[in-house]
């Protein structure tokens, strides 16, 4: 056996393991970065509330340099409390319900102008169609409800 032949088999044994290793340690730093931001949820349990999708878009719009800068740090829990600690100071959650606010009244709006029914649709409704009587119908229920004020001492 020659050395370049061993070295082969060696090879193909390693590589299996490496990418064991690999995998493993992808794993550990998912877990880490799920850790650190579970131990900032902790540590300020309004998190989730301060840093969201709509307070970190509007952080990036008023302080795009300051946005920037906070994403290029490496660490997970130094980026999630650097952007809680800015949005929190910057007071960026209280302008969010405004604005999220007026979004979803727009888009009521929006979603009730493509739903206006027509009287027609009204009268297609199982609920409106309860309550169409045909006038022996009419007449029906009037004998009935006389007899029962008859009955209780009324007349009509």
């Amino acid at each position: 056996m020659n050395k370049t032949h061993s070295k082969r088999l060696v090879q193909k044994q390693i590589d299996p393991l490496q990418k064991r290793i690999d995998e493993l340690e992808s794993l550990v730093r998912r877990q880490s970065a799920k850790s650190s931001f579970d131990s900032i949820k902790i540590k300020y349990p309004d998190f989730d509330d301060i840093v969201n999708p709509e307070t970190t878009a509007l952080l990036e719009e008023t302080d795009p340099e300051l946005a920037q800068t906070i994403v290029e740090l490496k660490d997970p829990y130094k980026i999630g409390m650097q952007t809680y600690k800015y949005i929190k100071a910057m007071n960026l959650a209280a302008e969010v319900p405004n604005s999220r606010r007026s979004k979803e009244v727009d888009k009521k709006i929006e979603q009730n102008k493509k739903t206006i029914q027509s009287p027609q649709a009204f009268d297609k409704r199982p609920m409106a169609q309860a309550f169409k009587m045909t006038e022996s119908e009419k007449n029906k229920i009037y004998e009935e409800m006389m007899g029962y004020a008859s009955q209780a001492g009324f007349s009509y």
